[in-house]
């Protein structure tokens, strides 16, 4: 089976779901409070398990390294730091993450509008 131009754009799409995890998981990592891997999954709008993969991947590449266990309030769990890779790669990662953004935004606001003047026209 040849790759056609749908499965180009499945493929692209896909890639950029990759992506965007591995954004918003940096992101959250690099930020005020030390996540827990549900925090993660919850900022990835992914499952667990999928979660802990995608942290498993970011360990592997070098851009999280797991640092001393801190207590929580539930018990003992692992603190996530980014190294100085994992930072670069959030500034690499941010501008295309914001353009995806921008034109699902941008697409919603012209779903909407056609329907608000479909709505006003019945």
């Amino acid at each position: 089976p040849q790759d056609g131009p749908q499965d180009l754009g499945r493929a692209d799409r896909r890639q950029a779901r990759r992506e965007d995890l591995r954004f918003r998981l940096l992101h959250r990592i690099g930020g005020d409070t030390p996540p827990s891997q549900r925090d993660l999954a919850a900022a990835g709008g992914v499952s667990l398990g999928t979660a802990n993969t995608a942290l498993t991947g970011l360990i592997a590449d070098g851009l999280v390294q797991v640092g001393e266990g801190i207590t929580a309030a539930n018990g003992y769990r692992l603190a996530y730091v980014l190294t100085a890779a994992g930072k670069a790669e959030v500034v690499r990662l941010a501008p295309r993450y914001l353009a995806r953004r921008q034109a699902e935004q941008a697409a919603l606001e012209a779903e909407i509008a056609a329907l608000e003047a479909q709505a006003g026209g019945q």
